[in-house]
């Protein structure tokens, strides 16, 4: 008889949230990192630290199924488990915009962005990076919120959420600039699809993590 091992769940507990968002966090700055690296075309290790993005992409999948393993099978939650999964699904969403825009990115050869947009492109990829950093703060009030339910605790948590709000926001804002400047340097229609289509899949990171705090905000008004 073959005997398989089955490795044990633990209950759940917001700590592992932390855990999930710092590494998504981590996974941010190296998109950052690659597309500093790709856009200045004074490096050449593109490909590698894209890689690096999908290896902490695999490490953030594991810490997902394990918090969703944890959640289904704890006694007892903080909140309604339900609302827990979509929060927890909507956060690694966030992992799979940043690939895809690394994706889009290695789709074309030679010089990916004009010069003309080089600074407006490099202004939309550091004001998703903001968000994502903030998501993390929030998750660690939140856990502290939950923990004791106090009023304070709450309005630090809002406030938070306020704030990521805004910078997703001024997101929005850069995206639809970077868009009125690719029609006007931009002649080649592919060139110019393939630039509007990239600055939606970036600008689309922010709106993952705005969808991720609203999903917080909804089990905070029902705790």
């Amino acid at each position: 008889m073959r005997f398989f091992s089955i490795s044990k769940t633990r209950s759940f507990s917001f700590k592992e949230m932390e855990e999930l968002a710092g590494k998504i966090k981590q996974c941010a700055w190296s998109f950052q990192q690659a597309l500093e690296c790709l856009i200045s075309k004074k490096c050449e290790s593109f490909e590698e630290q894209r890689q690096d993005v999908t290896r902490l992409a695999g490490e953030i999948k594991v810490i997902e199924n394990q918090i969703r393993a944890n959640i289904s099978s704890s006694p007892k939650l903080p909140v309604d488990g339900y609302r827990l999964l979509l929060f927890v699904r909507e956060l690694t969403r966030v992992t799979g915009s940043l690939e895809q825009a690394l994706e889009w990115f290695s789709f074309r050869k030679g010089p990916v962005l004009p010069q003309e947009l080089e600074k407006d492109f490099f202004l939309l990829f550091d004001s998703v990076i903001d968000p994502i950093e903030e998501l993390v703060k929030i998750v660690t009030e939140a856990r502290k919120y939950f923990k004791k339910t106090s009023d304070k605790q709450r309005k630090a948590v809002l406030g938070l959420m306020a704030g990521l709000s805004k910078m997703t926001a001024e997101a929005k804002r850069l995206e639809e600039r970077v868009k009125r400047k690719i029609f006007v340097h931009v002649d080649d229609p592919l060139t110019l699809f393939h630039l509007v289509r990239l600055s939606e899949i970036i600008a689309s990171i922010c709106d993952k993590a705005e969808n991720t705090s609203d999903l917080m905000r909804g089990m905070m008004c029902r705790s």
